[in-house]
């Protein structure tokens, strides 16, 4: 809009959906200008500038939403904690204990598979991440320790079965809306756990 639909803007992504996605809102919109591509030209002389949009950084979301918070406050996870153990829901517990001690996001713990696990390197394996590529995520002793007191459920193989068509766990918001009163913290998202880990 600022541009006026003039010049030229290039917008890079290694994902190739996702720049799919973009050039499919520039035609809806009638924006002629973008040229989306997967690898990164080297940069013009002459360009005006650079904005980048890093994964993770939220702060867009931070600044549309200034009651959501960056992180549990240490104070806070005492009561988490506690409140975590207390949810009648045992596959909602299990989700909500990796989330915080592996960092992960909510899809990645969902869909996660046993065969995913590396018991001995203590990580896992998350094949289909937002970024497009595999991820592992190291695993701490206290993950191991919960990942192995997880019954496992015959014929399903993921982490967390759910009793729904897609075979696992899908949604937890309930358990998480019970867990966030119990602890006194309604503020938190369940992505804030995220940014807990360590």
């Amino acid at each position: 809009q600022c541009m006026g639909n003039t010049g030229r803007i290039v917008a890079h992504d290694p994902s190739a959906s996702r720049l799919e996605l973009l050039r499919e809102n520039c035609i809806r919109l009638g924006v002629t200008t973008v040229e989306a591509v997967t690898e990164l030209p080297p940069p013009a002389a002459d360009a005006d500038g650079v904005l980048v949009d890093a994964p993770c950084s939220n702060t867009g979301v931070l600044r549309r939403r200034v009651e959501s918070r960056w992180r549990l406050l240490p104070e806070e996870l005492p009561r988490l904690a506690q409140a975590i153990n207390e949810e009648p829901n045992p596959v909602a517990r299990h989700a909500l204990w990796l989330y915080l001690l592996t960092g992960c996001r909510k899809t990645e713990i969902l869909v996660a598979q046993w065969e995913h696990i590396n018991w001995e390197r203590a990580e896992l394996r998350l094949p289909d991440t937002k970024a497009g590529r595999v991820h592992y995520i190291p695993l701490s002793a206290p993950a191991m320790a919960l990942l192995r007191s997880i019954p496992r459920t015959d014929g399903s193989p993921y982490l967390l079965p759910g009793r729904g068509l897609s075979g696992h766990l899908v949604n937890i918001q309930k358990p998480w809306g019970r867990v966030r009163a119990a602890a006194g913290v309604v503020d938190v998202r369940l992505h804030d756990l995220r940014r807990t880990v360590g």
